[in-house]
């Protein structure tokens, strides 16, 4: 089911959303379409399904180029398929050309990547959008995280809208987590572009109405209002959290988090709930903190939380150092979170079975019990 529905997803991103074009001759041309690829090393993972996360993209990629309208223009960017720690681990595989074109050579590149590394989203979009002529055009991100080097990529689309580029982002959620989830839609609802979750068969149905409509996409006008978060620690030392903003005199709420600006409606009170972000993007014993919004602008929004457990990991082989693999944390039967050897991510206490695969002849096991504000290196 996932497959068919990651494929359905993205062929809807390739064949029929954006803003259209009517030729001389009553054709319809949709506008240039980049597409921004995940391949970062949490792409080894699996879907529901079982099936690998990066073979399910590449299978559902080819399907989707094989209808897309011949001559619509596609490019193919990729990041984290290189190297395992660094941030500019960005390249552009192919440049804008026709679909016809690049149908079998987009699977071929795509086919070629083996997850690696990071999840640079925000210096992705930074480049890509260079790829479109006249910086206009849509973009479609399939990924399975949110960034993971210390960017924002909402801020970087509120200062794209604020500069007048229009530009769509489109986003396909791999198994995401409900934070997760929040952190890229902003992304869609600030470019007037769509999200999608690539395994929920309630959104799949939704897509298929949605398009099949042929209503493009309303793009929301920047708000006037909005909070940042200043997040801290018990000692004072800066902190990434997240959480959720809610009024006080109403049942809405929206996501908040110490790397973004979150808007909000207008002026009133509120109440912030906010947590240091665990590996599985849970805020972490959230802290209630009410504010006021008075006037229009930036309000920054200082609250100290509770520095969680943390971890990293390294790995030798033959007694020297090695790279290592995506390592998987268990509580009990159920998977907790998963990390990259060069992460250094915050978990809550408890008992840990960890388990990570280097290769056939290398599968690993060892346990550990994390302690809240204290590091542990396994």
């Amino acid at each position: 089911m996932n497959r068919i529905l990651l494929a359905t997803l993205i062929l809807l991103a390739f064949g029929t959303t954006g803003a259209y074009a009517t030729g001389s001759e009553g054709t319809v041309s949709l506008p240039p379409l980049l597409l921004i690829y995940d391949s970062s090393n949490s792409m080894w993972g699996t879907l529901p399904d079982g099936s690998r996360k990066y073979e399910a993209g590449r299978r559902a990629i080819a399907a989707a180029l094989a209808s897309t309208p011949p001559e619509r223009l596609v490019a193919l960017r990729a990041y984290g398929h290189r190297h395992a720690e660094r941030c500019d681990d960005i390249e552009l595989l192919l440049p804008l050309e026709r679909a016809a074109v690049q149908s079998g050579r987009i699977e071929q590149r795509i086919t070629a990547l083996r997850p690696t590394g990071k999840t640079p989203i925000t210096r992705s979009l930074t480049l890509g959008l260079d790829d479109l002529p006249q910086q206009r055009g849509e973009i479609l991100l399939i990924t399975d995280g949110v960034e993971t080097c210390d960017a924002d990529p909402c801020t970087l689309i509120e200062r794209w809208r604020a500069r007048g580029i229009d530009v769509r982002v489109h986003v396909v959620g791999v198994g995401l987590e409900h934070h997760q989830r929040q952190a890229m839609q902003c992304l869609t609802d600030t470019s007037g572009g769509i999200y999608r979750d690539a395994d929920s068969e309630e959104s799949f149905s939704a897509a298929i109405t949605e398009i099949s409509r042929g209503a493009p996409q309303p793009v929301p006008q920047p708000n006037a209002y909005a909070v940042v978060l200043d997040s801290v620690d018990m000692a004072g030392e800066p902190i990434r959290a997240l959480g959720m903003v809610r009024n006080v005199d109403g049942n809405s709420s929206w996501p908040i988090r110490s790397d973004g600006r979150t808007p909000l409606p207008g002026p009133g009170r509120y109440i912030a709930s906010v947590g240091a972000r665990l590996a599985n993007t849970e805020p972490y014993a959230p802290t209630e903190v009410p504010f006021t919004i008075d006037a229009p602008g930036e309000q920054r929004l200082r609250v100290a939380v509770r520095r969680p457990a943390s971890l990293s990991a390294t790995f030798t082989k033959a007694g020297e150092p090695h790279p290592g693999a995506l390592v998987t944390a268990w509580s009990g039967a159920e998977q907790a979170f998963q990390f990259r050897p060069a992460d250094r991510p915050f978990a809550a206490p408890g008992a840990y079975r960890f388990t990570t695969e280097l290769d056939a002849d290398n599968t690993l096991e060892l346990s550990a019990t994390l302690v809240e504000g204290e590091h542990t290196e396994i």
